[in-house]
């Protein structure tokens, strides 16, 4: 599998973005920051982007309410897809999860994609 393969950077998305602490319900792209990282983290060695958690949630992000949207405070679902688009040049994978109320390793459906 190639995630057996894959050298992977993990990035919190709400803290790496600026996000604020609480979901206020204001909406801006934060999550195309990442993008401009890219280039920076395979010069690490890292072939594949783990972000975790990234689904709308009221505070820290462990609390998703929403595993179909991006928490607006990082942007949309389709800010989201330009930056995995733009970003597939430097990284050539990236998964994400959707984690459920519970920090102790219980988690959501997560999503793949190349």
């Amino acid at each position: 599998m190639w995630a057996d393969e894959s050298v992977f950077y993990q990035i919190y998305p709400l803290g790496f973005c600026g996000a604020p602490r609480e979901n206020d319900g204001v909406l801006v792209n934060r999550v195309g920051k990442i993008a401009g990282w890219a280039p920076h983290i395979q010069r690490l060695g890292a072939n594949a982007l783990y972000l975790s958690p990234i689904f709308d949630s009221d505070r820290h992000g462990y609390d998703t309410r929403d595993y179909r949207r991006v928490d607006c405070r990082l942007g949309t679902n389709e800010d989201f897809a330009a930056v995995v688009k733009a970003s597939t040049a430097t990284a050539s994978r990236w998964c994400w999860t959707a984690c459920s109320t519970t920090f102790a390793g219980a988690s959501g459906p997560s999503g793949m994609s190349r």
